[in-house]
């Protein structure tokens, strides 16, 4: 079985509560039963059983923005975690607590950032967890797409694109690819130096996302590469979910998507619709979110507002690195929906990852 994987973003919160609060949404999901804000209930929590896990379930934890949360953890944090202890500890156990305030007024011995890494990689109980710390996210910088789109394309498998949503941050290792390498490509939006309003963000530096509309029903999210006034672009074709929070949200929109269309055609008077009623995603729609460029900017809320943006600056949509990924399990094969392009729909210019 695959193992989960859970996101920890330290800009998410700044003090202990919070942090609580960021667990609750992250490994209980819907139920009702939360941490309670207290340290052994998340441990209680991380056993498994409440939530996203089963009991005795390894998860991996990838905690971003680490630095931040030393900080925000640090031994101030501390004393106030240990002073708020004392304040409802057991007679019998007020020396012993009284003493970590004191260590942690006099800056000695375990932070609570350390108390929590603890909590997560406690070899005692039955759980196997696993935590990477990031202390800054490793995000993708400008010279990663100062390249031709083939190698953009290329080197993109793996990575992580992320978005923040009004439902959270949603999170997807890139899949599938293909180059469109500009004014001599037949199969590029940009073929003979067109350039158009729709078209205008391809000519920007590499780094810059390029989302139109097709069929006039779906977005589909392109990565500019190379030079700026040099059109070329990666399409980002497929991507699935990098942890858990993410899948829920993917899932999320995802229905939302599906329950608007079954709406639109009640109205139209469709018969097969009319006695149909909502409920969960199907569960040929949970393993597709986001196999397509259209299902992909549906599952992590991909709009025409996001096209003309700065991934290698902007907070809120950006690429980072993502999993290790060998050479041969990057397979390439012609692009899809080019048929038009002559010769270039030959090309096998889409990289797939196998």
């Amino acid at each position: 079985m695959e193992r989960k994987r859970i996101t920890i973003d330290g800009t998410h919160f700044s003090t202990l509560e919070e942090f609580y609060d960021e667990i609750d949404r992250l490994l209980t999901k819907n139920l009702t039963w939360k941490t309670g804000h207290n340290m052994d209930a998340f441990h209680d929590l991380l056993r498994g059983g409440f939530g996203v896990h089963e009991y005795g379930e390894g998860m991996d934890f990838y905690w971003l923005h680490a630095k931040k949360s030393r900080c925000d953890f640090g031994y101030g944090a501390t004393a106030l975690y240990w002073e708020n202890i004392l304040k409802k500890c057991h007679p019998s156990n007020r020396e012993r607590v009284a003493l970590k305030v004191a260590d942690a007024k006099n800056h000695v011995g375990e932070t609570l950032f350390d108390i929590i890494v603890k909590q997560i990689l406690d070899k005692k109980c039955v759980y196997d967890h696993t935590l990477i710390l990031y202390e800054e996210e490793e995000r993708l910088q400008r010279s990663f797409f100062t390249t031709d789109a083939l190698a953009l394309a290329r080197n993109l498998i793996g990575k992580v694109l992320v978005h923040d949503t009004p439902l959270g941050t949603v999170r997807g290792i890139i899949t599938e690819t293909e180059a469109y390498m500009g004014v001599d490509d037949k199969g590029s939006h940009t073929y003979g130096g067109r350039r158009t309003e729709r078209t205008e963000p391809m000519f920007h530096i590499g780094g810059t996302s390029y989302v139109y509309f097709i069929y006039g029903m779906y977005n589909c999210v392109n990565v500019t590469a190379g030079a700026k006034d040099v059109p070329m672009a990666a399409l980002i074709r497929m991507a699935e979910p990098f942890d858990e929070a993410s899948r829920g949200i993917m899932e999320q929109f995802r229905l939302a998507e599906t329950e608007r269309k079954r709406e639109k055609r009640k109205q139209a008077g469709d018969a097969k619709e009319t006695d149909k009623k909502g409920g969960g995603l199907p569960i040929s729609l949970k393993k597709h979110l986001a196999d397509g460029p259209g299902k992909l900017c549906i599952a992590m809320n991909i709009t025409k507002e996001d096209n003309d943006i700065d991934l290698a600056v902007d907070r809120h949509f950006y690429l980072t690195e993502g999993i290790e990924v060998k050479e041969e399990r990057i397979s390439a094969g012609k692009r899809i929906g080019i048929d038009y392009a002559e010769e270039a729909a030959d090309y096998l210019w889409r990289f797939t990852l196998t």
